[in-house]
């Protein structure tokens, strides 16, 4: 069970994920199902504050569900979990998660979903020098107690991420900075993260790109890619979005202009299974976190 308390903390805290005390936070984005986490908190102040970095995830609920939080890491007690939200008057409150000998695991039993807006999970260290990975998994249940299918718990306005966890591969992988960087990263869910960890990194080169395979012939929408955030990193200006049916004959539906972006939101209102994402320069390195493509 959890323990509810009320969280007194200034509103911009809970919403964006300002630091607090000596604590580097990161906003890792939405969690939906599953995702992996990394923290590290290594230096301890003057007054026993633990700095290093601690991570927060938004839940992404687009329906009405009970939630069964999972948390799973070799040494549980090095960690700790909490979950945050604005309740129906705009309180802020927050539950901590119970230890187990795996990790973690707590589930919203009898709570009201149209009451409790912006859920965030919170993972953080409780001791100096530690650095742990987790997996941290969001089941989300209906009011049968069934569980609800993915494609539900992607949905944006009845539209659904058709790239997410598909078959991704680009032009080349850099391995300068000596993480992986592959194409599997641009459809893990993860829109923000560590950098360099969480993002796609070819090497410098002409025309690099990437593409994902979809699976068959989809209605898409729009798509959205989320940029490398380094403010000392001008990435993907000269970026093209391109769709193909069958790999070989491509369509392009989108040539930016040269200007410094965070996120794009593309509309495409067209069809296809491919989709690529490519530079057209030169010599340059497409480095980026996520890309989306959403249909029906």
């Amino acid at each position: 069970m959890f323990k509810k308390i009320c969280f007194a903390v200034c509103v911009s805290f809970l919403l964006c994920g300002a630091p607090v005390s000596a604590n580097e936070w990161v906003d890792m984005g939405p969690l939906d199902g599953s995702a992996e986490g990394h923290i590290w908190s290594k230096v301890v102040d003057q007054v026993g504050n633990t700095r290093g970095r601690n991570e927060i995830w938004s839940v992404a609920l687009s329906a009405k569900a009970h939630i069964e939080f999972i948390v799973k890491c070799p040494d549980p007690y090095s960690l700790e979990v909490r979950v945050q939200w604005k309740g129906e008057y705009g309180d802020l409150l927050e539950w901590t998660l119970e230890r187990d000998v795996e990790g973690f695991r707590s589930k919203f039993e009898n709570w009201s979903p149209e009451k409790q807006r912006d859920i965030r999970v919170v993972v953080f260290s409780r001791k100096p020098s530690t650095d742990q990975r987790y997996q941290l998994t969001a089941n989300l249940f209906g009011q049968d107690g069934k569980l609800l299918p993915k494609d539900t718990r992607s949905s944006d306005g009845g539209q659904v991420n058709l790239a997410l966890g598909m078959p991704a591969a680009q032009s080349s992988t850099y391995a300068g900075t000596g993480v992986d960087q592959g194409a599997h990263h641009a459809v893990d869910g993860k829109t923000r993260g560590r950098d360099p960890h969480d993002l796609i990194h070819t090497n410098y080169e002409k025309n690099p790109w990437w593409r994902v395979d979809l699976g068959k012939s989809r209605s898409i929408e729009r798509i959205k890619i989320f940029n490398r955030t380094n403010p000392g990193v001008q990435s993907n200006l000269d970026l093209e979005l391109l769709v193909s049916k069958d790999g070989q004959s491509w369509n392009s539906v989108y040539t930016h202009n040269r200007t410094i972006f965070e996120v794009l939101d593309v509309s495409v209102g067209g069809s296809g299974r491919y989709v690529m994402v490519r530079l057209n320069s030169e010599r340059d390195a497409l480095q980026l976190y996520e890309i989306e493509v959403w249909g029906r």
